[in-house]
């Protein structure tokens, strides 16, 4: 059965449209048909609702190694961490989850449509222009300040739609406090960690990041 959100409301018709395609979905671990995807990633295989996701998580085990932190971190259901983000403008809608009867996680969330930064740099030539970086730096700021360090956040989980920003994909998303308590976080080492993950993306695409114009304090 769909806990259903009790913040963001769904009408009668989309309600019906997410419960159909969960049912439809759940028939895939049991092999009995195959379920046309939206995409899949290393933790979750994503299906279109209509006007809304199912993200169904296809991962074993709640711990990873981890490099940056030196320290296993945990792997999160979207779920509990898009509810936690939501008076963020820039996290999507949470409508739900469920547990399937294979025991699979689902999280259900707004459809975002837009074109991923990824993209946006393909057509343009690499070039991110400095109110775009601004906007996505402060985005990733109020993020930390929720508790919340967005590991592992790859150009293509933050997309440019006609509302502004959204970022997707939140499974390596690190508690903050979790951190604290398995003796993994430096606050004064956070800026510092998250733009040497940031920078790694900005040299795959040949990007200059140019400390005196753009900023990032948390």
């Amino acid at each position: 059965m769909i806990k259903w959100s009790e913040k963001n409301k769904l009408s009668t018709e989309l309600v019906k449209t997410i419960e159909e395609k969960v049912r439809e979905v759940e028939l895939i671990d049991n092999y009995e048909e195959e379920v046309k995807s939206l995409g899949e990633g290393s933790f979750a295989i994503v299906f279109d609702a209509d006007k809304a996701v199912i993200k169904m998580d296809n991962y074993n085990g709640d711990y990873i190694d981890d490099i940056l932190f030196d320290c296993e971190i945990k792997v999160y259901y979207d779920a509990s961490v898009l509810e936690k983000l939501q008076h963020l403008s820039c996290i999507p809608r949470f409508y739900g989850e469920h547990v399937g009867q294979y025991s699979n996680h689902y999280t259900i969330m707004e459809k975002i449509e837009g074109i991923s930064l990824e993209n946006f740099l393909v057509n343009n030539g690499g070039n991110l222009d400095e109110q775009l970086s601004n906007e996505i730096l402060v985005y990733i700021t109020s993020i930390i300040n929720s508790g919340w360090y967005p590991h592992d956040t790859r150009f293509s989980d933050i997309i440019i739609t006609d509302n502004g920003i959204k970022f997707l994909d939140f499974n390596l998303y690190q508690n903050i406090e979790y951190l604290k308590v398995e003796g993994c976080w430096d606050s004064s080492k956070a800026n510092e960690e998250y733009a040497i993950e940031f920078w790694d993306e900005l040299k795959r695409w040949g990007l200059i990041w140019v400390n005196d114009r753009i900023k990032f304090t948390a």
